[in-house]
């Protein structure tokens, strides 16, 4: 492959990009990176209804007419490839062919339609701050976004779109399709060249096994207080007597008790996991909800007519996971965190219910103080569930 944007979400708002390059590459790296925004936010475009891209488009050409101040998305350090949800963003140069993977994301339970916009919108975000002329890179974009809100941009249509928004050059074919796996690779040269490094790397991988496997075999039998004598053809001997201090006499004159050992914390059984990280995901996922609704209400210029389909859709959505939470069924060891988090759900609505309301303007600067409680009390509550 010549170039692969791998963009990876820690929770719905922090998010990770790591950018590759390898040899050959067809074109430079600037025009490859225009290809990843592009084929990136048409895609993006695609996966949601012809109503809801309306509202990405009016949302997207803010962040970027703001460079994205406005934005509630955080790029942060760390390894997309161990974030829960990511997406690989991928051109192969030689043969000009463009596809896209994602891994986490529940497409059947519409988490694509929130995680892959965000993720373009991370990116674009990214070529914002790091790039010496984005506006360059952010025309095609841009174009898409008007595109989309006098046509609907569809899976099928998508592609033809983006690739039109384009300067001009050698199209690039279509090998799109979220899936499941990574994108497929180059041919001819490319193919050999992957398949011998492919063979280089799991020959590596053996002979540094063999030497661990050696090595512990080896080790396993040394005795370390023998000077490296082997354990097992070393006489026994009588075990030495460990000196001890002897106990504090108290005014009884008698020992203090040694303490007790205590013993190592039990992990949580399957069930109690399972049922963490499906609160965690409904906790966090609410919380972002509110964030980015907060963002559209904090719009500079925004009207509640135009701020109405977004607060709509978040108030639906808080109450789909307000209800995913009320079936839950806490083990015994964490009722006392579904109470709390119960508490932070109510809160959240509260807020949410506050923005939406067309009969007072919110006080944003105390939603905006109340929600960074919220946060903090989130990280409380599952810090300390993590150290069950």
């Amino acid at each position: 492959m010549s170039s692969t944007i791998t963009i990876g979400f820690l929770d719905r708002t922090r998010v990770c990009i790591r950018t590759e390059f390898t040899l050959p590459l067809a074109d430079d790296e600037r025009r490859e990176l225009l290809i990843h925004a592009t084929m990136l936010t048409g895609r993006a475009f695609a996966a949601l209804s012809h109503e809801r891209q309306g509202a990405l488009a009016g949302v997207l050409r803010e962040w970027i007419a703001a460079r994205f101040e406005t934005c509630p998305l955080q790029i942060v350090d760390g390894d997309p490839m161990a974030c829960p949800q990511r997406f690989a963003s991928t051109f192969l140069a030689p043969v000009r062919e463009y596809a896209l993977a994602t891994i986490g994301c529940r497409q059947e339970a519409g988490g694509i339609e929130y995680f892959l916009p965000m993720a373009a919108a991370a990116y674009l975000r990214h070529v914002t701050s790091a790039d010496h002329d984005p506006e360059e890179l952010l025309k095609p974009a841009l174009a898409l976004c008007a595109a989309a809100t006098i046509h609907p941009i569809t899976v099928d249509n998508h592609f033809h779109m983006a690739a039109a928004s384009l300067p001009k050059i050698e199209a690039v074919v279509d090998r799109t399709g979220i899936a499941e796996a990574a994108p497929a690779e180059p041919a001819g040269n490319s193919h050999r060249h992957l398949r011998e490094t492919r063979h280089s790397l799991i020959v590596s991988a053996c002979l540094a096994a063999l030497i661990i496997v050696l090595g512990v075999q080896y080790f396993s039998t040394q005795d370390p207080r023998g000077g490296g004598e082997p354990a097992a053809v070393r006489s026994p001997t009588r075990p030495q007597a460990v000196p001890q201090t002897p106990p504090k006499q108290s005014q009884e004159g008698v020992g203090a008790p040694l303490a007790a050992p205590q013993p190592p914390p039990q992990p949580l059984p399957p069930k109690a996991r399972a049922y963490l990280r499906k609160v965690r995901d409904l906790a966090e996922n609410s919380l972002a909800q509110v964030e980015v609704m907060l963002a559209e209400v904090d719009r500079a210029g925004s009207t509640r007519e135009e701020s109405a389909d977004t607060l709509d859709y978040g108030i639906r959505q808080l109450r789909v996971w307000r209800q995913q939470f009320t079936v839950l069924s806490p083990p015994e060891t964490l009722a006392r965190l579904h109470r709390e988090v119960e508490f932070v759900l109510k809160e959240l609505g509260g807020l949410a219910g506050l923005m939406r309301s067309p009969q007072s303007t919110p006080p944003l600067g105390a939603i905006h103080a109340r929600l960074s409680v919220m946060h903090d009390e989130l990280v409380r509550i599952f810090s300390d569930a993590d150290g069950l």
